[in-house]
């Protein structure tokens, strides 16, 4: 498998690390030595601390639980390709030996981190699922283009996402926009 892998080069796997006839652990190193720049998120039914950190050791960027909501895996793996460790609320850091400048976050606070979104925000959200540009924003709201990017811009740092499909999607997700 890790050298499927290594031929694919991913920039992200999610993995098991209870395989049958692979261990998962192996994986991990394997795909590590082979492919050194794709993140490793492990998604477990194991909230063993010291298995967490032979995972982390191993390469893994994120250790999830299998019981994580279905809808918050895509941020999750979002934020493990943007640089962050994820681990469950459950395992505390410091017992992992986590160095403390570690972007971290944990695998249950998706949520929290969406600022309020205004009217606005939520009426151009729409128009960004519409396939909307920003030209087309801007003629609707009578404002210019570089106003336009400015509102897209806020919104996806309000949203923690880098763009227009993220934005969509998230919001889709949240309750924001209906599907």
């Amino acid at each position: 498998m890790a050298q499927l892998l290594a031929q694919a080069r991913p920039d992200l796997t999610l993995t098991d690390v209870d395989l049958p006839k692979l261990a998962g652990l192996e994986l991990i190193e394997a795909l590590r030595k082979k492919c050194p720049t794709t993140r490793i998120v492990v998604l477990t039914d194991q909230d063993d601390p010291q298995f967490a950190r032979r995972v982390l050791a191993a390469g893994a960027a994120g250790y999830v639980l299998k019981t994580v909501h279905g809808a918050d895996l895509i941020d999750i793996l979002s934020s493990v390709l943007m640089g962050e460790v994820v681990l469950p609320q459950e395992l505390d850091s410091t017992a992992l030996n986590i160095s403390s400048d570690t972007p971290m976050r944990s695998a249950t606070d998706w949520h929290s981190d969406v600022e309020e979104l205004s009217e606005q925000d939520v009426r151009l959200l729409g128009w960004l699922a519409q396939g909307l540009t920003n030209a087309e924003i801007a003629s609707a709201l009578a404002v210019s283009t570089r106003t336009v990017k400015m509102y897209v811009s806020r919104v996806f740092d309000k949203l923690s996402v880098d763009g227009r499909l993220n934005a969509v999607v998230k919001a889709m997700r949240l309750g924001i926009l209906k599907p």
